[in-house]
């Protein structure tokens, strides 16, 4: 605040103030105009020495201008100033300006790298891993019908140029010795009848018309309407599988099982094992929905694992080309957790989804995975 000089005159009117007007009392006018008495020791409610009062200036003589400033100390008073305007004075604020916010661009996303990568061969797709290959046939089911394409690995040293689940590393194929068994079983009741459909099209099953679209995505449909969506991805060392299935009909399907079956194998290309049993794998039921197949022979060391997630899953191992949901050994009376055998025998896992309504939906995971 600016300090004022004054005149001589307006001095003495100022100690003549001080004197006698502000220890007894000040008296101030309101807008209305009645009078009211201030104390001497008018409070400094904010401390910052500066003492404000509404209404007309003070009355004192000599009358002091309006808006006037007097500053002390007085005598005998403490030092702080008053200040005296009038009532109903129109006070600027000035206009507030709100500032946009700052909004910060967005950084575009960065897609990860892809951790496998898909190649097309005909109406084939081959899903190449870090260590792994796998060639999924026009049926949905693993295993090529034809050769791969130049620059994908196969196990060519022992006669392989289509592809499987191929381990480039040890050169392990897993899936096409021998009869080359995998794909998937579906079967539910439809209009009073049960049907059972299979797709494991090296084995010679191929009940369900379908075809790839330009990714991993597989479309098919029963003859008796149960759309099927299938989509392989690789992750890691395991091909997983998850499918939906829809009730495209205007019936009720019932008891829907669907089932994926596989047989793993190497081969006696060591001669450590004779003709009989080269085929053979250490099997065992890991958990309900889990079933192991460790390899022997060419193949010794490495674990195939076929298994579900799915709460209703069950994992077998027995029989040959398993194409049938509803057998006992499937699903009703499996093998305990625990139970091991070794033989050639092939790995599956079960899983019970009940009821499907018309255009419902329901959808199952399976993997396949080399350890």
């Amino acid at each position: 605040m600016r300090k004022i000089a004054f005149p001589a005159r307006l001095f003495a009117a100022l100690l003549m103030l001080c004197a006698c007007v502000l220890p007894p009392a000040a008296l101030a006018q309101t807008g209305t105009g009645s009078i009211v008495t201030i104390p001497t020791r008018i409070p400094d409610t904010n401390a910052d020495g500066l003492i404000k009062l509404d209404g007309w200036a003070l009355k004192v003589s000599p009358k002091l201008p309006r808006k006037t400033t007097v500053y002390g100390p007085c005598p005998g008073l403490p030092d702080f100033s008053y200040r005296v305007r009038q009532a109903c004075e129109a006070v600027t604020v000035p206009p507030v300006t709100v500032e946009p916010p700052i909004v910060e661009p967005e950084k575009p996303l960065v897609a990860p790298a892809p951790a496998y990568t898909v190649v097309t061969s005909g109406k084939e797709r081959i899903l190449l891993g870090t260590d792994i290959v796998v060639g999924l046939n026009e049926w949905g089911g693993i295993g090529t019908g034809y050769n791969a394409p130049k620059g994908v690995d196969t196990a060519a040293s022992y006669g392989f140029l289509r592809v499987g689940i191929y381990r480039p590393s040890t050169n392990l194929e897993v899936s096409l010795n021998g009869r080359a068994i995998e794909g998937f079983n579906v079967g539910y009741t439809f209009n009073g009848a049960r049907v059972r459909y299979s797709n494991q099209w090296l084995t010679g099953y191929y009940q369900i018309p379908g075809a790839f679209d330009a990714g991993t995505r597989w479309t098919g449909v029963t003859p008796t309407g149960l759309a099927i969506i299938q989509d392989a991805e690789l992750i890691g060392s395991t091909l997983r599988f998850t499918a939906k299935l829809t009730n495209t009909t205007g019936s009720v399907m019932t008891g829907l099982r669907y089932m994926r079956t596989a047989d793993f194998d190497t081969n006696n290309i060591n001669n450590s094992f004779s003709q009989k049993d080269s085929f053979a794998t250490d099997n065992r039921i890991v958990t309900r929905g889990t079933v192991s197949a460790g390899l022997r022979g060419f193949g010794k060391g490495a674990t195939a694992i076929l298994s579900s997630p799915e709460a209703s899953a069950v994992a077998t191992f027995f029989g040959f080309v398993n194409t049938d949901p509803f057998v006992a050994a499937a699903y009703d009376s499996p093998q305990a957790v625990g139970s091991t055998a070794t033989s050639d025998a092939t790995s599956n896992v079960l899983i019970d989804k009940g009821t499907l309504l018309p255009g419902a939906s329901t959808t199952v995971v399976t993997e396949i995975g080399l350890m």
